[in-house]
């Protein structure tokens, strides 16, 4: 892990001052993600919608792959 400091994060149409111990690797990942989560939101969406659809987004996505790892656990046992 890398020492504290800051990064600016982009989540729909803000920039967020967040503090991270992360790699700088693990930022570009998480960036990622959470670009794809929020791609293109419709025209006119508040900033607070598209957290709260982001953070939707993100867990359906974290479920499928739990869902996912489950079915291969399975499979090896």
């Amino acid at each position: 892990m890398c020492a504290s400091r800051n990064i600016w994060l982009t989540i729909g149409k803000k920039n967020y001052s967040v503090e991270t111990t992360l790699d700088p690797g693990a930022v570009e990942r998480i960036e990622s993600l959470v670009a794809a989560a929020c791609d293109s939101p419709a025209k006119g969406i508040e900033q607070e919608e598209l957290l709260m659809l982001t953070c939707l987004q993100l867990a359906y996505s974290l479920d499928k792959a739990a869902s996912a790892l489950e079915g291969l656990l399975k499979k090896v046992e």
